[in-house]
């Protein structure tokens, strides 16, 4: 089995485990496909467990992850991570960090809330689907 296609299986059983809300699970396993792939998958997967580390009260892990996760082809990609480090910096007590993160498009906060908000919907979709 090609490397790629290791990573492909792993994000899978990910993705049942993060439907099923065992979020831990999913976290592990979106970081044993980690080792095997390649970009933008690899910065996905980095995404999804920083959310998964997030929302189980692990919020270094979390800012690990999100600080690691690169760029992908999906659009406002990085506008969402950047949300996400900025409430587990947050967590952390970075104050001055989150501000840092969330303050980079202050121009644009009204249209970056409806952007985090299509995005979730969007992000628990694909995720629901497989993809």
């Amino acid at each position: 089995m090609k490397a790629g296609s290791d990573a492909k299986a792993y994000f899978k059983i990910a993705d049942l485990y993060l439907s099923i809300s065992e979020l831990s699970r999913a976290a592990e396993f979106y970081n044993y496909g980690l080792y095997n792939a390649s970009e933008p998958r690899a910065s996905r997967a980095r995404l999804n467990i920083g959310w998964c580390c997030k929302n189980t009260g692990r919020y270094e892990e979390a800012v690990k992850m999100f600080e690691g996760a690169g760029v992908s082809g999906e659009k406002n990609f990085r506008s969402f991570v950047d949300y996400e480090l900025a409430l587990s910096y947050l967590k952390t007590g970075a104050v001055a960090k989150a501000e840092a993160v969330s303050g980079q498009n202050e121009e644009n906060k009204e249209d970056n809330m409806g952007i985090y908000n299509t995005l979730i919907k969007k992000y628990f979709k694909a995720v629901n689907s497989g993809q």
